[in-house]
């Protein structure tokens, strides 16, 4: 199916083909699930279980998707299922379905995923291609 399925990774969410999870595993959301409850684009969570379902069938496939249960901090912990979505195939050739998780592995971020974000605590690595003063500068209001 690889072959005719469109490049455009926007049409896939931006997601990866595979996902290798694990309890512990620091994730962050990549699209809106749930506003009112902070489950948004860029929030981050650690993996607290894997939720398998419950088939009736006495074995597994590699297509079976669980559901992960998240801990948001602050936001509390919800269960996340996989979402598909549906887009054309290259040259007209039907339409395709992916079913996957809004999440990738996420350890860190980048400043733009950061803005207007209220943090308890930051590490900020320049790296060492800063040649001038002042070409590098942080602003940031630190919560107690």
């Amino acid at each position: 199916m690889d072959n005719i399925v469109s490049g455009d990774i926007n049409k896939t969410g931006g997601l990866r083909k595979e996902l290798e999870i694990f309890n512990g595993a620091r994730v962050m959301l990549r699209s809106n699930i749930n506003i009112e409850q902070g489950l948004v684009n860029g929030a981050m969570g650690t993996i607290t279980e894997i939720v398998w379902p419950l088939f009736p069938r006495d074995q597994m496939y590699d297509t079976d998707i669980p559901s992960v249960r998240i801990d948001f901090g602050k936001d509390g912990i919800h269960l996340i299922k996989p979402k598909s979505m549906q887009f054309p195939a290259l040259r007209n050739y039907g339409t395709i379905e992916r079913t996957q998780f809004p999440l990738i592995l996420c350890w860190t971020r980048k400043v733009h995923k950061m803005q207007g974000c209220t943090v308890d605590h930051a590490v900020v690595y320049l790296g060492s291609a800063l040649f001038a003063k002042g070409q590098a500068y942080c602003i940031m209001h630190m919560s107690h």
